[in-house]
């Protein structure tokens, strides 16, 4: 646990003193979600990236997966996402990710709190000989709380942390999100959201600061 708070101590240390590029950035994002009974489902979900102050598509993905509920609080999940990221060369370049989760859920009352394990994988259209274009490994941990106001609407936030494995072996980013979560029926959700994605170890510390919606159809 120390080390972990010497870690985050020392990298807003580098943020503080060293050049740090900040950007607005819009996220807007539709997914499918059919259960296919009580403990199986599959999911499709696509998403659009603006950065440079909303003006400019930097990324778009698709992604599919399936989970499957182990118990009443166990979930597990393993998916796979194909991304057009636009490069330094204002050309999009496609990126294979994969990742499996693990998840733990607890909610008393209105309270609701998870715990999410994920790790991923990607490969840069399967480059497996370019150095600088090596595939990227990294676990991720995120806690996320929810209050339900009612049986429609919920405020939640959350705190992601991502560890760089390979040869880094290094904390890669941080995010916290705030967010109003909305059932408007059995079919249809809706998320707004605000985000903050700080990437650490680039040329240049970076801050995102990220405007989202997201709207899900579950059937």
């Amino acid at each position: 646990m120390n080390k972990i708070l010497f870690i985050f101590f020392c990298a807003w240390m580098n943020i503080s003193i060293a050049q740090v590029q900040k950007d607005a950035v819009f996220w807007g994002t539709l997914g499918l979600d059919k259960k296919l009974n009580d403990r199986f489902s599959i999911e499709a979900v696509t998403q659009w990236s603006f950065n440079q102050n909303m003006r400019e598509l930097s990324t778009a993905f698709i992604d599919l997966g399936t989970s499957l509920r182990l118990a009443k609080s166990w979930t597990l999940g393993i998916n796979y996402r194909f991304i057009e990221w636009r490069n330094l060369d204002n050309f999009y370049q496609p990126i294979h990710r994969f990742y499996a989760d693990a998840s733990y859920l607890k909610s008393i009352n209105q309270h609701m709190l998870q715990y999410r394990f994920r790790w991923q994988n990607q490969l840069y259209d399967f480059n497996f000989t370019d150095p600088y274009k090596n595939e990227k490994e990294i676990i991720r941990n995120k806690l996320l709380y929810k209050y339900n106001l009612d049986r429609k609407y919920a405020i939640y936030g959350s705190f992601e942390h991502f560890f760089r494995l390979n040869q880094f072996n290094r904390t890669q980013a941080i995010r916290t999100e705030l967010g109003i979560a909305v059932k408007q029926d059995l079919h249809n959700r809706f998320n707004f959201y605000f985000m903050q994605q700080v990437l650490f170890f680039t040329k240049h510390p970076r801050i995102d600061f990220i405007y989202g919606i997201t709207y899900t159809y579950k059937f």
